[in-house]
């Protein structure tokens, strides 16, 4: 029967009732043939109220999902600062390399699915953090959602001086913690039976109010960058690239471009 119903979805002419997705971003049509029956069976909602999500993850994939206990699907709430354990908090010098660059160990979706991407490096407080949870779990469907994070809690100290201080007398106190990320790290991850465009507008939301540039993702889109990426480089006849103009010193290049230029190439 699943079988029957997706080859209808694709071969049947379009039923003049029709239904709508959620938030009224899509329209989709109804086989004629797909009886009220059927509907009930399938989802336990009337036939006015079917969206293609329900029959799709139904048909398809809901048999692929594997979602956590309900109480772990929320994002849960992280420390604005590391527990010390009775010992001295250490002063940490800014290191600006910590967000210098592309990240290369959480750049890809572990499940495959959606979440948001940061594309330029930025230090994350806790505002930020509790920005994104509180976003997330307002518009989360704990029934077929789930999110994860895929940042660290803030470690990172900061240090700053009161207002109208003189300059001197040694580094100030530790006034909070941030999380450094880079450029193509992952920040959050949603996960569950549940489409692109139903979770897209929520994600967008999100990465406006960040303070870098931010995108929301899918493994297709992912998947899309990389083979672009890919064909750029097969398909350029140009032997004069910014890589080989700097390996060789053309025009003695060395003398004004960065440093950080000789190893990732005028890409961050």
């Amino acid at each position: 029967m699943l079988k029957s119903l997706v080859t209808n979805l694709r071969t049947k002419p379009v039923c003049p009732l029709m239904c709508q997705s959620v938030r009224g971003r899509k329209f989709w049509p109804i086989p004629p043939n797909l009886n009220r029956n059927t509907v009930t069976t399938l989802s336990r909602i009337s036939y006015q109220t079917l969206t293609i999500s329900m029959i799709f993850f139904m048909c398809v994939s809901a048999a692929d999902i594997e979602l956590p206990p309900e109480a772990e699907r929320p994002l849960v709430a992280m420390e604005p600062m590391p527990t010390w354990h009775g010992v001295r908090p250490r002063k940490y010098p800014r290191q600006m390399h910590d967000i210098r660059g592309p990240e290369l160990v959480n750049n890809q979706l572990l499940h495959k699915q959606y979440g948001i991407i940061a594309l330029t490096g930025i230090q994350l407080t806790i505002n930020h953090i509790n920005l994104i949870r509180t976003s997330i779990n307002h518009h989360l469907n704990v029934a077929k959602m789930f999110a994860v994070w895929r940042i660290e809690p803030p470690w990172k100290p900061v240090t700053k001086k009161s207002q109208g201080k003189r300059h001197g007398g040694g580094k100030a106190s530790i006034h909070h913690y941030v999380t450094p990320i880079r450029a193509g790290q992952v920040i959050v991850e949603i996960g569950g039976r549940v489409e692109f465009d139903d979770c897209y507008y929520f994600l967008e939301s999100i990465s406006k109010r960040l303070p870098c540039d931010a995108f929301p993702i899918s493994q297709e889109i992912l998947n899309h960058w990389e083979r672009e990426d890919r064909e750029l480089k097969e398909k350029n006849i140009n032997p004069f690239t910014f890589e080989r103009v700097i390996q060789h010193n053309m025009q003695g290049c060395h003398h004004w471009i960065s440093p950080y230029d000789k190893i990732w190439y005028a890409k961050y």
